[in-house]
């Protein structure tokens, strides 16, 4: 989104760095209002996120953990999608990443931004993507020893350039194809 959003929890921020990486996504804005329905205190909440997309589509996104979605939590999260309703806009909760998925985006969002060195080696590196047989390791094999090739290919990874499974371990087997993050 090229700025700082601030956030209040750690799995706020695994949904950021989930929603970051998505090219349909075009904004992203924290704790973007307060719905209350009547004077209770039970039937009020901030949602943790909005998104929009590019067809202009609005989510609300709440965070919560499973074992913290009480009974007051799943009345605001009735009282968040019928508002939502009302507006054409949807709701989600967000209750976390599988540790795997999270480590390797946690690692990926270290290379989110494009090195300027991009230009001189990601077209080796989208064409041995594209090799039916491309791995991390044969990527990585790509970089001279400086690192600017490597460092390239965990930024195409982030960017969704190229696409390998985030849910499993990332070795140098792991299988890598050229593509986009839907």
């Amino acid at each position: 989104m090229r700025d700082h959003l601030e956030l209040e929890s750690g799995l706020e921020h695994d949904l950021l760095r989930r929603l970051d990486r998505l090219h349909d996504v075009v904004a992203l804005v924290p704790q973007p209002c307060q719905l209350k329905r009547g004077g209770s205190s039970s039937a009020k909440n901030t949602p943790d996120l909005l998104s929009l997309d590019d067809t202009g589509s609005v989510t609300l996104w709440n965070a919560r953990l499973p074992h913290k979605m009480d009974d007051k939590f799943k009345l605001q999260v009735a009282m968040v999608e019928a508002a939502c309703a009302n507006v054409g806009w949807r709701h989600e909760v967000f209750n976390g990443l599988d540790r795997v998925e999270r480590l390797n985006l946690l690692w990926l969002h270290g290379y989110r931004r494009r090195p300027s060195w991009y230009d001189q080696v990601a077209g080796e590196i989208g064409k041995e993507a594209s090799n039916d047989a491309a791995t991390l390791g044969s990527l990585f094999r790509l970089d001279t020893g400086n690192g600017e090739a490597i460092a390239v290919v965990w930024h195409m990874v982030w960017s969704g350039e190229l696409d390998t499974n985030l849910s499993k371990r990332l070795t140098m087997e792991t299988p890598v194809r050229a593509g986009l993050v839907a």
